[in-house]
């Protein structure tokens, strides 16, 4: 844990702290024998968002201060991070890549199946003027805030592996879900940091 403590604060630019949770104590105690008490656990919420605190709080932090997402699911277990990080070593941190990732979904329509592809697609152009490509990417904030939109960190042997097969122990590699859309998609970053960050759709 240490380890990953350093390592964030070596990667990441200096932020602000973390607001400490407000955790009061449970109401409720239930009786028993004495010096005995026994506590209702905290429920996690049914979709953990950035400013919920569950997560890797520097991710939480770039999804909030540097993209306006507070309301997407977030699943990026810190645990999960710290374990990526000491088993796939790279040359870029999980922050370097997350905010590629984002940067990637919201400013690389080169694939045709990339969210922003997609989005200008409806706008009718495929080759979108700043202003319009602007509008894009603003829309695709607005949908990633939608409710049932999710973003997650992808594991080893895990749930939503990339479409094309692109691997975790060399990629750092990004699941996203728009709500109201029954499709996937991805963004990699090679842990190298010697290849550029891509994004793409599949099923």
């Amino acid at each position: 844990m240490k380890f990953l403590v350093i390592f964030s604060l070596i990667c990441a630019a200096a932020m602000p702290a973390r607001a400490e949770l407000d955790l009061s104590w449970p109401p409720g105690v239930i009786p028993g024998t004495p010096g005995a008490v026994t506590v209702p656990a905290p429920s996690q919420p049914a979709r953990a968002l950035p400013k919920d605190g569950m997560n890797y709080s520097a991710a939480e932090e770039i999804l909030i201060k540097e993209f306006g997402l507070t309301g997407i699911s977030l699943d990026m277990p810190e645990a999960q991070i710290g374990a990526q990080i000491n088993n796939y070593p790279g040359g870029i941190c999980p922050e370097q890549a997350l905010r590629s990732a984002l940067n990637s979904f919201l400013a690389d329509y080169s694939d045709r199946t990339s969210p922003l592809a997609g989005i200008l697609s409806g706008m009718g152009t495929t080759k979108p003027t700043r202003a319009e490509l602007k509008l894009a990417a603003a829309k695709l904030i607005q949908l990633m805030n939608m409710p049932g939109s999710s973003l997650r960190l992808v594991l080893e042997g895990g749930p939503n592996q990339a479409a094309r097969g692109e691997k975790v122990h060399d990629n750092w590699i990004f699941n996203l879900r728009l709500g109201g859309y029954d499709f996937s998609y991805w963004a990699v970053a090679n842990r190298s940091g010697n290849q550029p960050v891509y994004n793409y759709g599949g099923s």
